[in-house]
């Protein structure tokens, strides 16, 4: 709701309340042509971040940031943050704010988030390395912004890359957040070419970083070799990707239900970025539950997806582990074991029509006996091992 009232402030909303660009057309007076070649025809972070700062100057309120005006109204839109969005200035205005939709879904209701646009005095230097770190220790919740998916921009930006490391340092939960627009972008990616997206999906080298000034670059790299060192952070961050995906497919069965295919791709997904992380944190992973006590295993069943228990097979060191979720039950919310929902799904799908379980008649095809006798058969075998 902040976020919203201060692009309309800032002229970035139409009459029918769509965000507009017309703010790219006056880029050059404004000394941003550099922004062209990053988001062309369409308005960005380096647009609105301008605005506000010329309209701070202009109003005399150059002390003060866009959110602490709001504060001292008051505006219900703004008030003591939660999460601290990590993101960069090029990408699309729409992306961001879909983003802070998407995590807001996520999160069960509206979420005060520290967003750079408004909450820096932007009409001063106001992004103070020392204290951006104390406010994401203070705040305790960093969310990355993962778009596109294959190559997110928050990777290659330099002051992204200190947020982070201040969050890994701190030992600050970092969360990830993928708008619906990249999730789309995954799924369609996935159906064309599995292997070399699950291979390159949350790969992270932080050396890779760029910034505008080459002296702001060594700056944030040194720092990140001396306090948390290269190969942690790229690893950590790589951690928090696989695990939000993870959660995603946890967390929603619709497009399970509309794109069983498409979902079981995901879980697929999941599968093998889980195995080649550390033994350690991929039994994690197996072991997480969702609030009626399913694991990715459970998902997997349900639906289908045998690709998941041959990827996790892959990795010996995985299979006690998916041996004792297969085997026991994995929450207090749950009282049956996989197998034994797995044989409940398998004799309700034999009943009907041609094998094929939907959720509408005229629907798609969620999941058929075939598939489940394949998902039994593997979870037996896994589980005698």
């Amino acid at each position: 709701r902040g976020f919203k009232a201060v692009l309309a402030a800032m002229d970035f909303v139409a009459e029918n309340g769509e965000l507009c660009h017309q703010a790219v057309a006056r880029r050059h007076e404004r000394g941003l042509d550099f922004a062209d070649a990053l988001s062309p025809g369409i308005a960005c972070g380096y647009d609105l971040q301008k605005v506000i700062a010329t309209q701070l100057k202009r109003l005399a309120f150059t002390e003060y940031s866009m959110s602490e005006i709001m504060l001292a109204v008051p505006h219900l839109g703004a008030g003591r943050a939660k999460a601290f969005l990590s993101h960069a200035q090029q990408e699309p205005l729409a992306v961001t704010l879909e983003a802070m939709m998407q995590f807001e879904v996520e999160s069960g209701g509206p979420v005060h988030m520290f967003v750079d646009y408004p909450c820096l005095r932007q009409a001063i230097r106001d992004f103070d390395l020392p204290l951006v770190d104390l406010a994401i220790q203070k705040i305790g919740r960093t969310v990355m912004l993962m778009t596109p998916v294959s190559a997110p921009q928050t990777l290659t930006r330099i002051f992204c890359l200190f947020e982070l490391k201040c969050t890994l340092k701190s030992e600050v939960p970092l969360e990830i957040v993928i708008p619906p627009g990249a999730r789309r972008e995954l799924k369609a990616a996935l159906s064309t070419n599995f292997d070399a997206v699950a291979n390159s999906f949350g790969q992270v080298n932080v050396e890779s970083a760029s910034a505008r000034n080459p002296e702001d670059r060594e700056l944030v790299m040194g720092m990140i070799r001396r306090e948390f060192g290269i190969q942690n952070t790229n690893s950590s961050i790589q951690e928090a990707i696989v695990r939000s995906i993870v959660q995603y497919c946890l967390g929603t069965d619709d497009d399970a239900l509309t794109n069983p295919g498409d979902y079981r791709l995901l879980l697929q997904l999941c599968a093998a970025k889980a195995r080649a992380l550390s033994p350690e944190m991929a039994m994690q992973l197996i072991s997480m539950h969702n609030r009626d006590g399913l694991t990715l295993l459970h998902k997997a069943a349900w639906y289908g997806a045998s690709g998941v228990f041959r990827e996790l097979q892959g990795a010996p060191a995985l299979v006690p582990k998916m041996a004792e979720v297969i085997r026991y039950p994995c929450s207090a919310t749950q009282s049956d074991s996989l197998l034994e929902l797995l044989d409940l799904h398998l004799a309700h799908c034999r009943k009907c029509p041609s094998g094929e379980s939907r959720l509408e008649e005229s629907g798609p095809v969620i999941v058929t006996v075939q598939m489940l006798e394949e998902v039994h058969k593997l979870c037996q075998q896994i589980s005698c091992d």
